[in-house]
């Protein structure tokens, strides 16, 4: 069984090349914002290994994911690798001390580096 990698992103073109690309090592659940979020990330909910996150400004700039893993323990948070702009990329840092494992980058990137740094986080975990 392959591990869950929950993929948020709000780019339809993006997130298709995405949910292609990881669908070779994961079973993704793609997620295009906050309101498609609670429904998986809630206490009942089958857990991800990782999470993905990558959100276009023009749409829904920031998710804190806190509130949404507030009712896990600190060893059951999933890693979770964000893609941000350069305006919001430190409030993302402020979030970083609630997760185990978190890794911010600054867009632009590659698909290929962010595939090399989420497997990484997976094999870390």
């Amino acid at each position: 069984m392959k591990p869950r990698l929950l993929l948020i992103d709000n780019d339809p073109i993006q997130s298709k090349l995405k949910r292609i690309s990881f669908s070779k090592t994961y079973d993704v659940v793609l997620v295009k914002g906050s309101r498609e979020l609670a429904k998986y990330l809630n206490p009942t909910a089958e857990p991800f290994q990782m999470i993905v996150m990558d959100l276009m400004p023009i749409r829904e700039r920031f998710i804190d994911l806190t509130a949404y893993v507030s009712h896990l323990e600190f060893n059951q948070i999933p890693p979770v690798f964000i893609v941000s702009h350069s305006d919001v990329v430190e409030r993302y840092i402020r979030q970083i001390t609630a997760y185990p494992m978190c890794e911010v980058v600054i867009k632009p990137l590659s698909l290929a580096f962010i595939e090399q740094r989420v497997n990484a986080l997976v094999s870390a975990e």
